[in-house]
């Protein structure tokens, strides 16, 4: 990759990064915290991972399954990813130097504990996505 190019994914992470980071006036409301979205966005040579947490209370109308009042992680990863798809990766579109916009692919999906912390650094957040999935009878 040239240096030109690089230096465009980085000025586009940057404004993308910006953009996220940013605090924006509420109108309304604060958002709930059992509602609010963790991300990273960051340039890898000719990728731009973007690294997004929701929980799964922001995902509307999507059937879970359920083991009690816990997700069913033994069953859960088809729904997992199909709302990933539906709530985050079908909202994020990218565009490079004039360029058609493209949609990425999905390419984990990791159910986690509500107390985790993976998203505290985007290494942290990166490992936890592409690691070990919970245990099926983790609650």
């Amino acid at each position: 990759m040239s240096l030109i190019a690089r230096r465009r994914w980085r000025v586009l992470a940057g404004v993308a990064a910006l953009s996220l980071a940013t605090p924006h006036a509420t109108r309304a409301h604060e958002i709930p915290k059992r509602v609010a979205i963790q991300s990273f966005v960051h340039p890898d040579g000719r990728l731009l991972r973007v690294l997004v947490r929701v929980p799964l209370d922001a995902m509307r109308d999507v059937e879970f399954p359920m083991r009690g009042a816990f997700l069913n992680l033994a069953t859960a990863d088809s729904t997992l990813h199909d709302a990933a798809r539906l709530w985050v990766a079908d909202a994020i579109t990218m565009r490079a130097d004039g360029a058609s916009p493209t949609h990425g692919r999905i390419a984990a999906v990791r159910a986690s504990v509500p107390s985790d912390r993976a998203f505290e650094t985007f290494a942290s957040a990166l490992a936890s996505t592409t690691g070990a999935r919970l245990d099926v009878g983790t609650e």
